[in-house]
């Protein structure tokens, strides 16, 4: 499932900034990003022993949804918000600890930034005929 948000002067592909025109579109595909997320856990700086990729998921899916509601605004001055947020919505069964949730937050915030995605880099080389090197949820066709 793929979701959207449009804004003024950019086109934003695969939650990736990548200037297209007069539109600015925000589009997330969630289930690559779970996917890759299912995938690299473990390997993530906020990743804790005992758990699981299902512990992680309400976290995950809250800092997208949190970036696509914020989107232009900096993690660091919302963080309030979105903390209270986080609490309020997340029940002590389903919610991480904050100090680990804000980890995870700021790791989803981190992969939509274009300067530190992959993303971006790899739907540029497409435009001007390159084929990307890293995997990416981008899907490419000869």
């Amino acid at each position: 499932m793929k979701m959207s948000v449009r804004f003024h002067s950019e086109e934003i592909i695969m939650g990736s900034a990548i200037p297209l025109g007069e539109c600015k579109e925000v589009m997330l595909d969630i289930e690559s990003e779970l996917q890759y997320w299912n995938r690299n856990y473990k390997s993530a700086a906020f990743h804790r022993t005992p758990c699981s990729f299902d512990q992680y998921l309400p976290t995950l899916k809250f800092g997208y949804d949190m970036y696509l509601l914020n989107r232009g605004q900096g993690l660091d001055e919302l963080l309030p918000v979105i903390r209270a947020r986080y609490e309020a919505s997340m029940d002590r069964y389903r919610g991480l600890e904050w100090s680990l949730a804000e980890a995870v937050i700021r790791e989803t915030w981190k992969r939509m930034r274009p300067e530190a995605n992959h993303r971006a880099n790899n739907h540029r080389q497409m435009l001007v005929g390159h084929r990307p090197t890293d995997p990416s949820p981008i899907e490419y066709r000869s």
